[in-house]
């Protein structure tokens, strides 16, 4: 027996050199540093209404100090509302304490706050030593009014907020003559009243705290240098939803990236497109979490963001034009996701508890709506009485009965059945999911720390079906020296699967899978043969197929995984002179995953739809493992000069990466002892050379990159970034390796010229134009694809059979990179203080050169060879972004942030080396469903675009073409090639396009005195989808259960103009079921919008403070629905429907998936 395959390395070391990096931080002491120091770091925060004391918190954690100050003083149930953006920490402080009459002072890394000293008796102004009331209107710069601006008494506690009109009235204490105004996005006032009784402020515009860092390619930029398609989400925004994988999170919220959630398989990831599809292969984007690269996507097998807790994660960064994307060259055709981890602050532990409980269940459109026994037994009942009378002149006239000796014993008394079975019921149940994390973060001077562990457990709405993921991240910062800085990941986790061996979602198309067995499975077989003794197969009475009971099936052919993946990374930077760093990270991603299947001798065999019974091969046993190893080293020189109006980045580097992937597996059939579920050659039947059997498999693959980028800010007016990437592949011959992909960008902000001022006091903050070019590439083939391989062959010599080789692939050293060029325009701006935000961008996106297998004459011995097709693509769209702020109501508490999102694109084909097209996609009579040729989309649906039924007047009629055959109530199509017949075929013409006319999101957030509700929605306009699953559901032989549509059907003496559905009656002469071959009566409208989450939320911590049972910084309490509905113009199963194993040239067929699933979620956060 071969052994399993080893790691390449100990991991024990691994985790004890985590465990004593962890340990460590609590042992390094502090550096002190020089006050002015401290207050020059610069920060930035949001805040709405949120207690001072969360603020507080959230100002140590980015400006990496701590406050020391009395709960009295600071006054612990004070709501904050405060926005600045990469601002001093001095102007941070004074914008924040300043209305609240307190003021601090640094000692050593420290800042203690205080009350202000009492006001001097020169401030005093009424001159009777009484209170004096005052009160005025505060306005923005248009003169109008400011509501919920805050109003202190400088010196006090006293405060009032304007009114929606922007009135306020307050009184001034005895001693007191100074008002401080203060609003978000605003200059603070003071303004000394006097003896005045009314006292008018006109708010002026803070425009330098609207700075934002954005995380990007191998660095990060402030957000007005960025000239590019880029969209960073927070991941608060993202983990204030229940979701179990990060990626679940983005859907709605990004504009021009979709989340298509085909399968319910817990584990399996949402199809993520940026921008549509480009190409006829992978459209998957690029992954990067803390600088490790995932080139194979997130598909429900292999998902890199199912193994990341997302209460890890910090930011998500989505790269969506050539500009921008364009840093990782070869990889980067798709998009590119960025995944930034959460990192330790110098102050106190910090101490986050997050868990959540939950129940989910199957949305009501993924129940199959077939028919119960009684009403099966009545269909074929009916369906022999339509067939006597075709060929009975007796009982040709429908109101002559056809007596019951004619028909079928089991189906003369349908009522006898009663309901049946229903299978689908039988395999699905109420699932519960659980998530539990806590985290510690915190740091000191030199050392900053970040710990978490996660565990997940989580029941499929299939029985038998769960995963459980356990992780744990250790993520350290050091600062060695003032010049010299050092950090360090670790992140292993491990998941435990069961699962449905066969989940079409997966995998190709099976009428005899666990799911889609439930649909077409004979309601009149029971589930159990005896008490609690699961019956083998689903023979009943009515049906003349069967397959194995998808009951016992799951129970007994339940697949076992379990995954181990350990991502490690350190840095290392040097900042030799003001200005220079120098940077070195090492990356490092190791996982293996062990699947085992066991199938007893009592499962029928290779599911196949005519039983085999016994099963002919035995009990059988799989064990398949497949290890991955995936090196990534980068270094670069970064310079940084902001003088004057001029601000400049030149990056240059050098990256190298290494991937090897080792699998094996061992098959073994008619085992002897079944007690011993595991592939071993001495437990197999003799006799047979393919009882037991194996292979291995090594690949490996590298990548050596150039990197040059230059960014340049001339006064905060004109950006441009320059960048051009290297890339060297293996994958390609010699003479090809190397691709260089270069880009560009431009952006002018509009709104920073002179002539602009007259407009930006009418409203407009920020007006930004952008315009970008670039090139990027796809090596997306297999490691040796330009190889020929050598396999073993049989040949003749002296009449002797003689073992030798002969190649099994073609070579092709010339096969290179498939390039995409893309070119991007883009309108930003911000509108009435920044509460209007609007973003524009259009692209066009050409691909050619694409990497396929192209199709060769048998002639020369092989069937086809990879290379590049002389074919192009096209691909434009636009997107939209519409951030606004509705409500801001500070008097109220009252505040409603909403974002709505709108996206489309339109892919052409416009050259392919063959003008007939290429052919993609199955359907059940072995046609392709799918074509895509020049001038039209890619994956453009095909088949017979069914006019009617024939009547008898067309059957008699010699001119109406017609196939052999057909009778009235019979399928009439098309003449797709117009000569005069019907045929199978010859006669398929396109139908419609899978691809959506507009996708679109909206998100909105809504607070009031405590209470949070979040809704998500996204959905799309348009694009078609193919219920392959009627090819076998709308049969009318006999072999399985079916659609209750086919209840309307045509029977004797009906008008077929009445009716949807043919005659049940076989064509004359003929046993062809033409509704087993693609048309448009399979094709449905994929217009759809879906809640896909609703959370309320409620802030307990502040009930608690005052009720003085405060245990917490924080607490909040919540209850949240995933997928709460969905109101779709499909209503017989997902309309997101989507199969990983399809690439761009097959898009939104339903083979009968995992089900989806709306899950209510409990929740509660705390921090310490």
């Amino acid at each position: 027996m071969n052994q399993p395959l080893q790691t390449p390395f100990q991991l024990k070391p691994l985790w004890l050199v985590g465990l004593l990096a962890v340990l460590l931080t609590g042992f390094v002491p502090a550096r002190t540093g020089q006050a002015q120091e401290l207050l020059n770091r610069r920060m930035s925060i949001s805040t709405n209404n949120e207690p001072i004391t969360q603020v507080l918190e959230r100002i140590e954690k980015s400006a990496k100090v701590k406050f020391i100050y009395s709960p009295e003083i600071v006054g612990t149930t004070r709501q904050i509302t405060l926005s600045v953006r990469n601002q001093p920490l001095a102007r941070v402080l004074e914008t924040l304490l300043t209305p609240l009459a307190l003021t601090y002072e640094v000692v050593g890394s420290q800042i203690v706050l205080k009350r202000l000293r009492a006001a001097l008796p020169a401030e005093t102004g009424s001159p009777n030593g009484a209170d004096q009331g005052v009160s005025g209107v505060v306005t923005d710069e248009k003169g109008g009014g400011l509501p919920g601006v805050n109003v202190v008494v400088k010196g006090t506690a006293s405060g009032t907020t304007t009114d929606v009109s922007g009135r306020y009235q307050i009184t001034l204490p005895t001693g007191r003559t100074t008002l401080v105004f203060s609003y978000v996005g605003f200059i603070t006032q003071e303004v000394a009243v006097g003896e005045r009784g009314t006292v008018n402020v006109s708010l002026k515009p803070d425009n330098k705290s609207l700075s934002e860092v954005v995380v990007v390619g191998y660095g990060t930029r402030r957000r007005e240098d960025v000239s590019g398609a880029v969209t960073q989400v927070n991941a608060e925004m993202l983990t204030k939803q229940p979701i179990t994988s990060i990626d679940q999170g983005l859907a709605g919220m990004v504009p021009g990236v979709s989340l298509r959630e085909g399968s319910g398989a817990p584990g399996s990831g949402p199809e993520i497109l940026i921008r549509g599809i480009n190409t006829f292969g992978n459209n998957k984007p690029l992954i990067v979490i803390d600088n490790v690269i995932f080139e194979n996507g997130n598909d429900q097998n292999n998902n890199p963001l199912a193994l990341l807790n997302p209460e890890d994660v910090e930011t998500v960064t989505i790269l969506k034009d050539a500009a921008t994307k364009a840093i990782y060259g070869s990889r980067a055709t798709a998009g590119v996701i960025l995944v930034t981890t959460k990192r330790g602050r110098e102050g106190k532990p910090r101490i986050t508890f997050n868990s959540n409980v939950g129940q989910a269940t199957v949305l009501p459109f993924e129940r199959p709506d077939v028919l119960n026994a009684t009403e099966l037994a009545q269909f074929y009942k009916d369906v022999n009485i339509d067939r006597i009378r075709s060929v009975s002149a007796v009982y040709a006239n429908p109101g002559t009965p056809v007596p019951d000796e004619l028909i079928p014993v089991q189906f003369r008394n349908p009522s006898q059945y009663g309901e049946g079975t229903n299978w689908f019921e039988a395999v699905t149940r109420s699932a519960t999911v659980q998530n539990h994390n806590i985290s510690v973060s915190g740091g000191t001077g030199a050392v900053s720390y970040y710990v978490s562990a996660n565990y997940l457990g989580q029941q499929g709405v299939i029985l038998n079906n769960d995963i459980r993921r356990i992780a744990f991240r250790s993520n350290l910062d050091i600062k060695i020296s003032d010049k010299l800085r050092f950090g360090f990941n670790l992140n292993p986790s491990r998941t435990e699967q069961n699962r449905p061996a066969d989940d079409p979602a997966a995998g190709q198309f099976s009428a005899y899978s666990t799911i889609t067995s439930t649909y077409w499975a004979d309601p009149s077989s029971p589930i159990y043969s005896a008490p609690g003794v699961f019956k083998y197969t689903t023979q009943g009475s009515l049906t003349s197929n069967w397959t194995a009971n998808p009951l016992y099936q799951i129970n007994a052919e339940n697949e076992r995984r379990r995954g181990n993946q350990l991502l490690l990374g350190s840095y290392l930077e040097f900042q030799p002179i003001r200005g220079l760093f120098l940077k070195t990270n090492l990356s490092f991603s190791y996982k293996h995953n062990r699947s085992r299947n066991f199938q007893p001798s009592t499962l029928i065999g290779d599911g196949s739809l005519t039983p085999i019974f016994p099963n002919l091969n035995g009990a059988r046993a799989t064990l398949f493992q497949v290890a991955t190893n995936n090196l990534i080293s980068d270094n670069t020189v970064r310079y940084v000069l902001d003088k004057g109006v001029h601000n400049l980045e030149v990056l240059a580097g050098f990256s190298v990466q290494d991937q090897s992937e080792e699998t094996s597996s061992l098959n073994a059939r008619r085992l002897l002892d079944e007690n011993f579920p595991l592939p071993d050659s001495a437990n197999v039947e003799r006799g047979a050379a393919n009882n037991f059997g194996g292979f291995e498999d090594f690949s490996q693959n590298r990548l050596v990159s150039l990197i040059g980028r230059v960014n340049y800010t001339l006064a905060n007016k004109y950006i441009m970034n320059f960048s051009v990437r290297r890339d060297g592949s293996s994958r390609f011959g010699r003479d090809v390796q190397y691709g260089t992909f270069p880009a560009g960008s431009v952006a002018w902000r509009v709104s920073e010229e002179p002539f602009m001022r007259g407009l930006k006091n009418r409203g407009v903050d920020e007006l930004r134009l952008e315009v970008g070019y670039g090139i990027t590439g796809n090596n997306s083939i297999t490691s040796y694809g330009h190889l020929g391989r050598v396999t073993n062959a049989n040949y003749i010599l002296g009449g002797t059979s003689v073992l030798g080789n002969a190649l099994a692939t073609l070579p092709n050293p010339t096969v290179t990179w498939e390039e995409s060029r893309q070119f991007d325009v883009g309108l930003n701006a911000s509108l009435f203080n920044r509460r209007v935000n609007v973003a524009f961008n259009a692209y066009q996106q050409i691909t050619e050169g694409l990497l396929a297998a192209i199709p060769l004459s048998w002639i020369t011995g092989f069937g086809n060879v990879v290379g590049n097709q002389q074919s192009r693509i096209r691909n434009r769209g636009f997107e939209v972004q519409l951030d606004l702020i509705p409500v801001r109501n500070s008097r109220l508490g009252l505040v409603w942030n909403t974002g709505l999102n709108v996206s489309a694109y339109r892919n052409k084909i416009l050259d392919y080396f063959d003008p007939r097209g290429f052919f993609s996609g199955l359907a059940a009579n072995g046609t392709s469903i799918a074509v895509s040729t020049p001038g039209q989309p890619i994956g453009m649906y095909r088949g017979y675009k069914i006019t009617g039924l024939f009547t008898a007047a067309e059957i008699a009629d010699a001119n109406v073409p017609k196939y052999t055959g057909a009778r009235e109530g019979s399928l009439k199509w098309v003449d797709g090639d117009g000569d005069g017949k019907l045929e199978i075929e010859e006669d398929y013409v396109v139908l419609g396009s899978p691809h959506p006319d507009l996708m679109f999101g909206w998100n909105n957030s809504v607070s009031f005195k405590g209470f949070t509700l979040r809704a998500i929605f996204a959905g799309q306009l348009g694009g078609l989808i193919y219920d392959l699953r009627r090819e076998i559901m709308w049969n009318v032989d006999g072999n399985f259960n079916i659609d209750r549509q086919m209840l309307d059907r045509w029977r004797p003496g009906d008008d077929p103009a009445s009716k949807t559905f043919p005659t049940t009656v076989s064509p004359t002469g003929s046993t062809t079921r033409y509704v087993r071959f693609p048309s448009d009566n399979k094709l449905y409208d994929g217009t759809y919008v879906a809640l896909k989450n609703l959370t309320l939320g409620y802030n307990v911590g502040q009930l608690l403070k005052r009720e003085k049972l405060a245990f917490a910084q924080a607490a909040e309490v919540y209850l949240s629905v995933r997928n709460a509905f969905y109101l779709a113009s499909y209503k017989y199963g997902n309309p997101e429907i989507r199969r990983s194993n399809d690439g761009g040239a097959v898009r939104s067929v339903n083979y009968g998936s995992y089900p989806i699933s709306r899950t209510v979620t409990l929740g509660i956060n705390l921090t310490f």
